[in-house]
């Protein structure tokens, strides 16, 4: 217990938190789109924006964890490849059979045209994108283990710029465009940087780099990324596409990875100095262990719960309601996963 990382625990807890709040839809994440144009949408936009950070989390704390491990090539691909894709497969089953009871029969052709092309469960692009990294640990351990301090923080203002390089069509020359897809610094940097991030936050600095001061900073960041994409998201639907599903989201997770470093430094220092009972212990374990059942089925849980979702919207309102589903699931699904992982053919998938 005393080697666990809890901060990592605790990251995975709130990103599936997050991951949940995202899939609400105009009920809860995107519900400042129908919000008359005041003041009342820019928290909600602001929670919008911040929950896009769940899947950063998730990469950062996998960083954190294999980046610093040593295993051959047949460990990795028993141990990890292969458990992710009997997942991919399994899971994409279980779905597309909840989904055959509303759209029609069985097609084994249908499954395995949409497994491999167009992923069934839209949520699942996160396997997708988790499996290309695996396969790709071994080039990514070896470039971790050989930069340097000060090339993760190069690599750091690289992202700052090339994101903030995002925003200056819009701000500049009032067009709401990026510039030249082919300049992709970060074509793949949910499976490269954050894992990078996570290893550098989480393992490759010491105790001492982290401080009550650069943790006030860090909050400053964390804020002021946060004002910035709520202001430039604001700016563009009032000036060019309007408060839509479509475009509404635009431009709130542009500077996302400054909130979620941010998060990470904070939690790491957090758990450095302040150790939870065995109570609160025990109970982040279970919540972390089970986050990616959660995940997993969480789409199917919402679709069951959806008349908790209109007994809760009716006696608190639309969003707050939404918000009380969401801390509903959560538990919810955790109890769900914990028993599903008793069963031997998914305990070691879940």
């Amino acid at each position: 217990m005393k080697e666990r990382r809890l901060f990592l625990d605790f990251l995975r807890v709130v990103a599936i938190i997050l991951v949940i709040y995202n899939h609400t839809g105009s009920d809860g994440y995107m519900y400042f789109v129908g919000i008359p144009d005041t003041l009342a949408r820019f928290p909600v936009m602001a929670a919008g924006s911040v929950c896009r950070i769940a899947v950063p989390l998730f990469f950062m704390a996998s960083g954190a964890t294999l980046l610093q491990k040593e295993e051959p090539l047949r460990v990795l691909y028993r141990r990890r490849v292969l458990r992710f894709v009997l997942v991919l497969v399994l899971f994409s089953l279980i779905s597309y059979i909840w989904e055959c009871r509303s759209t029609g029969g069985f097609s084994v052709t249908v499954f395995l045209r949409e497994l491999l092309l167009y992923m069934h469960v839209h949520t699942y692009w996160f396997l997708y994108q988790y499996l290309a990294y695996l396969i790709c640990l071994p080039f990514l351990r070896h470039m971790a283990g050989g930069m340097t301090n000060r090339q993760f923080q190069y690599l750091a203002l690289v992202m700052l710029g090339a994101k903030l390089l995002e925003l200056v069509p819009l701000y500049v020359f009032r067009f709401p465009e990026s510039y030249s897809p082919s300049f992709a610094l970060f074509s793949i940097e949910t499976a490269v940087f954050y894992p990078l991030m996570g290893y550098y936050l989480g393992t490759r600095l010491p105790d001492a780099a982290f401080t009550s001061k650069k943790a006030g900073i860090a909050a400053l960041f964390f804020a002021g990324a946060v004002c910035v994409m709520v202001f430039t998201q604001n700016f563009y639907a009032n000036r060019f596409d309007g408060w839509n599903v479509v475009s509404g989201e635009a431009y709130l997770s542009t500077l996302v990875f400054i909130p979620a470093c941010a998060l990470f430094y904070q939690a790491r220092l957090l758990f450095l100095h302040h150790s939870p009972g065995r109570g609160l212990t025990r109970a982040l374990l279970l919540f972390s262990e089970c986050s990616f059942g959660v995940y997993l089925l969480h789409h199917i849980w919402m679709d069951l719960s959806a008349p908790v979702h209109a007994f809760l919207q009716a006696h608190c309102g639309v969003y707050p309601g939404t918000l009380l589903w969401v801390c509903f699931l959560l538990p919810a699904g955790t109890a769900v996963t914990w028993v599903l992982k008793k069963l031997p053919l998914l305990r070691k998938l879940l």
